[in-house]
């Protein structure tokens, strides 16, 4: 497992600890995660275009709101560095943890922390069980981002 800031993220459920997530699942790689730092489009500033002109009347109020943004964690779970691990069981504990509730998800790398919510749905990329070496399963997992902080690098 890669020991560098950049695939430690670290993940909580409410008034929990901060946990590694590759220490609290035995066998779940973070491969990637996209969109920490996405901001969603702006919701509430009006623009009108006038037809035989290149100018637009453009209204933006004191305070602008944006669209829930989306962040992306693609993973794989597998026994490549523990051949005791139950692929399946750990994927389906990860997935349970990760959808059942609102969580918080804290990068190192970033000095981010962000609250989550699972709202679409999840199906496995790629599933290969049930051989005598390596087992592994990936996925994607879609969640939107509920609030976001900058945390102190520790």
């Amino acid at each position: 497992m890669s020991d560098t800031l950049l695939n430690k993220y670290f993940v909580k459920k409410g008034t929990d600890a901060y946990a590694d997530i590759m220490t609290k699942f035995n066998g779940v790689d973070i491969l990637s995660v996209k969109g920490l730092n996405a901001q969603g489009a702006p919701v509430n500033i009006f623009t009108q275009r006038w037809v035989n002109s290149n100018a637009a009347d453009v209204y933006i109020p004191d305070t602008v709101y944006f669209d829930t943004n989306t962040v992306e964690i693609n993973f794989i779970v597998w026994n490549k560095y523990d051949a005791s691990v139950d692929v399946g069981a750990m994927h389906d504990s990860f997935i349970k943890y990760m959808t059942s509730n609102k969580i918080t998800l804290k990068s190192l790398y970033n000095n981010l922390a962000c609250e989550l919510v699972c709202q679409d749905p999840y199906e496995p990329t790629l599933v290969i069980l049930k051989r005598s070496g390596l087992n592994y399963i990936t996925g994607t997992l879609k969640l939107a981002k509920v609030n976001i902080s900058q945390v102190a690098a520790s």
